[in-house]
C-alpha cells in the first residue's frame, strides 16, 4: 500500500516537531491497531535507518577521519542525507496522529482518553505485539507502560 504524503509540522529550534502543536486525536486500542499496517513498515524503516545514522555519526566522531577529507565529506552527505529521510518517517507517524517515542525501540505513543489510560495519557506500542494494548501516562517514560485494564462487559440474560 502507499503511503500517504507527509504532514509538515512546526519545528522547533533544534528541527524536532513541537509536541505541543501535535495534533491531539483520541485513539481507541482498535483503532490505533488498526493503523498498525500501515505504521508497522514505518516503524521498521525508521529503527533501521536510526541504527545507521548512529553508525555513520561514529565513523564521523572517530579520531582517524581527518578533517575535509574526502571520505569525511562523503559520510557526512551521506549522514545528512539518512538524516533527512528519518524525519520524513517521523513526519509519517505524526501524520497519523501518534508519536515516535523511541527511535532505537520503535515505541509509538497514541493520544488517548480510552478508558484504562490515564488522563492526557497515550496508548503505547512496541515492534513485535500484534496488538495496542498498553497504556502510560503523559509525562511517563515507555519503560512506564502497563497493559491496559477493561472492565468486563455484562452479557445480557
Amino acid at each position: 500500500m502507499p503511503r500517504p504524503a507527509p504532514v509538515r509540522l512546526p519545528v522547533d529550534a533544534t528541527g524536532s516537531a513541537r509536541r505541543d502543536d501535535l495534533p491531539r486525536r483520541g485513539f481507541s486500542a482498535e483503532a490505533a491497531t488498526a493503523t498498525l499496517v500501515y505504521l508497522g513498515p514505518v516503524v521498521r524503516d525508521v529503527r533501521r535507518g536510526f541504527r545507521r545514522v548512529a553508525r555513520l555519526r561514529r565513523l564521523l566522531d572517530s579520531a582517524s577521519l581527518a578533517e575535509g577529507s574526502a571520505r569525511r565529506k562523503r559520510l557526512a552527505a551521506a549522514h545528512q542525507q539518512r538524516m533527512t529521510r528519518l524525519a520524513g518517517l517521523v513526519d509519517e507517524v505524526q501524520a497519523v496522529g501518534a508519536q515516535l517515542r523511541d527511535f532505537e525501540a520503535g515505541a509509538i505513543a497514541f493520544p488517548s482518553d480510552d478508558e484504562g489510560v490515564p488522563a492526557g495519557g497515550y496508548l503505547s506500542w512496541l515492534p513485535g505485539e500484534a496488538a495496542v494494548c498498553h497504556a502510560h501516562g503523559p509525562d511517563e517514560p515507555t519503560e512506564a507502560r502497563r497493559p491496559l485494564r477493561r472492565k468486563a462487559r455484562r452479557r445480557a440474560a
